[in-house]
């Protein structure tokens, strides 16, 4: 399932001797129910199939809730059938591991109920609209309460709760995300094409900002250029219509969601990926797409200011100014040498600071151990 391939990842890359089960919540699409040999999946049903859209569609739960306000309903269901599946699993578990702050919340009471410690990792997601939402405020400061350990996906994050809820800086920590291994065999040099190919991959929502992407392409002077739009979401429909007004069709296609293995071939033939969010947590796209090479233009944003330096591994650009990301991809357009030298550098930083999943997974092994035997010791205290 897309939303949760980083979890997938991660899991794949743990130690063998760690025994995996997850919980996860069923979707309209069968093709999720596929179980996995490295771990045992649960996926909770909490509605008819048709009706399972709370979870896994583009821009997770909040923006099921704007787009379906009978969604609504299901919301108690759906956290009540998390809470039970996850205390029957605990019984046999020595730790809980949750990802996002609701599941945070749901283990910390699961792990409340059996007496099992539980880790949290929270994303760009759970702390980018926190201040706008009262409810939001209080899952994250129960989420927080609630576990032995939470872990932040970038230095931002953990900033920001750091500053927001400083009473449980103790708690916290910085894990990144990988990338596999296999991306820093693409090759560097592109073959030569009549038009230089630009890449997105993300959910078509508003805050990721593909409109922008299109209106630039639209001031282009030298429209030399195809772009590969790679996802869904609300804004789909309507961006699709500015395609065809502004006459850009045959520049612009747009795909659904692909499986790992085809996001990899796209990235072996783009010669551009462009991120125009304008809140991110650290994205795992443009991670991946340093360690295959493939130059980034992103939003000048926290999260992916920790991964490009302006003209040294990357171009950045002021969010929400499309003449800008225009003139920057004008810019490497055409010039094929600074491609390759932004390539070079984006692919050495990922390998100098150890942004693979092996390593992820071992960090988080690390962290498992450390939190078990802290909290056997406490109990026996």
């Amino acid at each position: 399932m897309v939303s949760g391939i980083f979890i997938q990842k991660l899991v794949h890359h743990l130690p063998s001797k760690i025994d995996v089960s997850v919980i996860a919540p069923a979707s309209v699409d069968p093709d999720d129910e596929l179980q996995a040999k490295r771990y045992q999946l649960h996926l909770i049903r909490y509605a008819p199939r048709r009706w399972q859209k709370l979870a896994h569609q583009p821009g997770g739960i909040l923006v099921a809730l704007k787009q379906h306000r009978m969604m609504y309903f299901l919301l108690p269901v759906f956290i009540v059938s998390m809470f039970i599946q996850c205390v029957r699993a605990s019984r046999h578990t020595d730790l809980i591991h949750a990802n996002w702050s609701i599941n945070g919340l749901i283990a910390g009471f699961a792990g409340l109920v059996t007496g099992i410690p539980v880790v949290t990792t929270l994303r760009g997601s759970d702390i980018n609209n926190i201040r706008a939402s009262i409810s939001l405020g209080i899952i994250m400061r129960c989420c927080l309460v609630l576990s032995s350990r939470v872990v932040a996906v970038s230095d931002a994050i953990l900033q920001k709760l750091s500053c927001d809820y400083p009473i449980y800086c103790k708690k916290l920590l910085m894990i990144p995300n990988g990338v596999d291994l296999d991306l820093l065999q693409i090759p560097l040099e592109k073959q030569k094409k009549q038009k230089c190919q630009l890449l997105v991959i993300g959910n078509i929502v508003p805050n990721k900002g593909v409109s922008l992407i299109v209106d630039a392409l639209y001031l282009l002077s030298d429209k030399k250029v195809s772009l590969n739009v790679i996802g869904d979401g609300v804004e789909k429909e309507k961006i699709k219509a500015d395609v065809v007004r502004y006459g850009l069709s045959s520049a612009i296609k747009f795909f659904r969601f692909l499986p790992p293995k085809d996001i990899v071939k796209e990235l072996r033939h783009a010669d551009i990926l462009i991120l125009a969010s304008y809140k991110e947590g650290r994205p795992n796209v443009v991670l991946e797409s340093m360690a295959a090479g493939v130059p980034v233009i992103a939003s000048d944003i926290e999260g992916v200011r920790e991964l490009i330096k302006n003209d040294v591994n990357g171009l950045l650009f002021k969010p929400g100014n499309s003449r800008e990301l225009s003139r920057r991809i004008d810019q490497l357009q055409n010039d094929i040498e600074l491609r390759l030298h932004l390539a070079r550098t984006a692919r050495k930083f990922i390998v100098d600071n150890g942004l693979l999943w092996p390593r992820t997974g071992q960090l988080y092994a690390e962290l498992y151990e450390d939190v078990i035997y802290s909290y056997k010791k406490a109990c026996v205290d």
